[in-house]
């Protein structure tokens, strides 16, 4: 099992999500401490200035951006859209 933090920026983000929002990050967050890369989330690593991160789908809209440390946490930098968050 995965350990999960937010960054403050991250957090902000999180508050500010509608009912749908949310209910679709608390899915993808019960999915992700488990499995960060099961094939529901279609998380894939990035290139470019966020070489060492990984991008996850919270919704058909809005994406995770986080990196793994130690193994078994999860540090999730950004939430937003597509053009938000790259």
């Amino acid at each position: 099992m995965y350990v999960i933090e937010l960054t403050s920026r991250a957090r902000k983000k999180v508050k500010k999500m509608d009912t749908q929002e949310l209910k679709s990050f608390k899915k993808f967050l019960a999915i992700a401490c488990l499995d960060p890369f099961d094939s529901r989330l279609k998380t894939h690593k990035l290139n470019g200035e966020l070489k060492d991160s990984y991008s996850a789908r919270i919704s058909y809209s809005n994406r995770a951006i986080f990196f793994i440390y130690y193994e078994k946490n999860i540090y999730i930098t950004d939430i937003g859209s597509h053009d938000e968050v790259y």
